[in-house]
């Protein structure tokens, strides 16, 4: 069993069925991973995921990328508004961005491409992002005293929270690749 599975309690399967295709074989649709793959939540043209067990922003996005994933990545308000309603509003969910080697220059780390909309929030008062104690991963935070303002916020990578994996979809090919 490896780490990630270890960390999450369960016994997922490496194999997996590139969804709508013929790929697909008795094995992989019982198996555990391929089960899973199946209960996302659509919106557009990607599948989202989130995972309740916590785990350091790289061990996430190596989790999302064992099974054709990536951690979640934001383009618009109403996904944001989306994607939010998936969360059940806990402190602390990984999304795919970072501002990894370059302090303050916001990328999705896959693909790499800079944050073309952002939620940035408050947190302790402070405008995020804020790189207190080198803060380089951005998370979902409650970003206000009542924590009620659910936004964006920078997080120290090593730290252990929830997380989003995507998974892009094209309903119109075999494959529904990713990008």
């Amino acid at each position: 069993m490896t780490k990630l599975n270890q960390q999450l309690g369960g016994y997922f399967e490496e194999e997996e069925c590139i969804l709508g295709s013929s790929r697909c074989h008795d094995k992989t649709e019982s198996a555990t991973g391929w089960l899973f793959l199946r209960r996302g939540t659509s919106y557009n043209n990607k599948v989202f995921f989130y995972f309740g067990n916590k785990l350091d922003w790289y061990d996430a996005q190596n989790f999302c990328e064992s099974f054709g994933m990536r951690l979640a990545t934001i383009s618009t308000t109403e996904e944001n508004q989306f994607v939010k309603s998936l969360t059940q509003r806990s402190n602390g969910v990984w999304l795919g961005g970072s501002d990894k080697p370059n302090e303050g220059d916001w990328h999705w780390n896959k693909p790499n491409l800079p944050l073309a909309f952002t939620n940035w929030g408050w947190s302790a008062l402070i405008k995020q992002p804020d790189n207190v104690f080198n803060q380089d991963c951005l998370s979902y935070w409650r970003c206000d005293p009542f924590e009620t303002n659910y936004q964006w916020a920078d997080a120290g990578c090593g730290s252990s929270y929830y997380f989003i994996c995507e998974r892009i979809i094209r309903v119109d090919t075999e494959t529904w690749p990713i990008e």
